[in-house]
């Protein structure tokens, strides 16, 4: 059981080293490790460990596609939206604006956003605001050796970046960790 565990954690790595695989190039991934398995099926040795590889790469491939689809709908992008938040993190002042990562509430419920706030309303953490924004979905440089900020964006979990134009502060809750994180600073 143990290579068998082994050869699915190597196929989950190797997999992890390439980009997220679109939709043609997984099936010819499935249609090649189905081919082998056919022509190894006579070999039982050799029947398990095919699989095991098969599954870690259509593990890893799932959990891609989950994290990409969560991404804001284009659709939605450069809209005006309303949106109930919390405030998760400690903003960070930009001199012009406040940066902050805000986790939204509702049907929306569990993206994460990066939220940049100009004007008077300053968030603060473990607040609860209504807010009107424009999002964007992440999106970065295309250029080989760059860093890839939309990749590291998602890796975060943050879902759309953008800007409140209106905010009204709901709520505020005294007893989260980031809050009692920013006391001591």
């Amino acid at each position: 059981m143990l290579p068998i565990f082994c050869l699915f954690s190597l196929a989950v790595i190797c997999t992890l080293q390439f980009p997220p695989l679109n939709q043609p190039v997984l099936a010819a991934y499935v249609v090649v490790f189905l081919l082998a398995a056919l022509l190894a099926w006579r070999h039982a040795p050799l029947r398990l460990p095919l699989l095991a590889a098969l599954a870690g790469v259509l593990y890893c491939h799932t959990l891609a596609m989950q994290r990409i689809g969560a991404v804001l709908p284009i659709e939605r992008e450069q809209q005006d939206l309303a949106l109930v938040v919390d405030i998760i993190g400690l903003p960070v002042d930009r001199g012009r604006y406040w940066r902050s990562e805000a986790r939204v509430v509702g049907d929306d419920g569990g993206q994460r956003l990066q939220l940049s706030w100009y004007g008077e309303a300053v968030p603060g953490p473990c607040q609860r605001w209504q807010i009107t924004a424009r999002l964007k979905r992440p999106h970065g440089l295309a250029n080989p050796g760059a860093f890839d900020y939309a990749g590291y964006l998602l890796e975060r979990g943050i879902t759309a970046r953008g800007y409140v134009r209106e905010a009204v502060l709901l709520s505020q809750h005294n007893n989260c960790l980031a809050d009692l994180r920013q006391r001591w600073h």
